[in-house]
């Protein structure tokens, strides 16, 4: 968990340092990004008992999607935190 943790803030240094490289402001997953990567963890999840018919656990939402577990090892998780593809994001700048 910790660890997952500490990819996390390191994702988001990197994605700091990066908006300040191109002067922006903010920076915004691109919704095909985040489109593409849930799709990934469903697809990931299919056939566990995490998402099971009759599954009762808090990880589960009001539609039964379980949008809560990571399907996969914490390395897999960590490699792809950090391998940010510029395109993924949205660096805004300034309004002048």
């Amino acid at each position: 968990m910790i660890y997952m943790l500490e990819t996390q803030v390191e994702q988001g240094l990197r994605l700091i340092r990066r908006a300040e490289q191109l002067h922006a402001l903010t920076v915004e997953a691109r919704a095909e990004a985040q489109q593409r990567d849930v799709a990934w963890i469903d697809r990931k999840l299919l056939g566990t008992v995490w998402v099971s018919v009759g599954c009762k656990s808090w990880y589960m939402d009001r539609t039964g999607r379980n949008a809560s577990i990571w399907p996969s090892y914490t390395f897999v998780y960590r490699a792809r935190a950090l391998s940010i593809r510029r395109g993924d994001y949205e660096f805004r700048e300034p309004s002048r």
